[in-house]
């Protein structure tokens, strides 16, 4: 039962053209595929840059809020120091102030009897001078 050769090819031509077809549904599907594994590893990849990028948006903000806590916190100890260090500096020019004004109201003239007795009790003398 040998086919004659024009049967022969026929039959090849349509089994070539069958095969063609299922290589081609098969890469069309193939195609398919693989376009929608690349739109989910898109959007996977898309979710995670979102996300990183949230992420890193937030600690920026928060590092940024704790620049800014630190600067005004330390803006405000250099100021309560720069007033404590007036009125300190104005306290102590008062003190020299009145020092200096107790010194010449206590100085004895000199001779004075009082003047050894100074020498030798400070205390004493003040007290006698005031008094």
């Amino acid at each position: 039962l040998l086919l004659p050769t024009q049967e022969i090819r026929e039959t090849r031509r349509r089994h070539e053209i069958r095969l063609v077809e299922i290589d081609s549904g098969r890469q069309q599907e193939y195609e398919s595929k693989l376009a929608i594994a690349l739109q989910e590893l898109r959007g996977q990849h898309e979710e995670q840059v979102r996300h990183y990028k949230d992420e890193l948006e937030k600690t920026f903000k928060a590092k940024l809020e704790n620049a800014k806590f630190s600067a005004e916190r330390n803006s405000s100890l250099i100021g309560a120091a720069h007033e404590e260090l007036s009125s300190t500096r104005l306290r102590l020019e008062n003190l020299s102030t009145q020092f200096k004004q107790l010194q010449n109201q206590v100085r004895p003239p000199k001779h004075s009897h009082y003047t050894s007795h100074f020498i030798l009790h400070p205390m004493t003398y003040s007290v006698l001078s005031a008094g």
